[in-house]
């Protein structure tokens, strides 16, 4: 969660996590807008919220 100017280096993150915990991308991403312009005017202190849904890989 946090800055959506930063939404790259988060999915990065959140990617190589998946990757490193022996998981794989199960659906499409949601971005979620938790704090906007209707609660805060300013830009610069609204949070994005990264939801990626997962599979555990198969361990064989």
């Amino acid at each position: 969660m946090g800055h959506y100017k930063n939404i790259n280096e988060s999915y990065n993150k959140l990617l190589n996590y998946i990757n490193k915990s022996g998981m794989s991308i199960g659906n499409e991403a949601i971005e979620i807008l938790l704090i906007t312009s209707n609660i805060i005017v300013k830009h610069e202190e609204w949070r994005t919220q990264i939801q990626i849904p997962v599979k555990i890989k198969n361990r064989d």
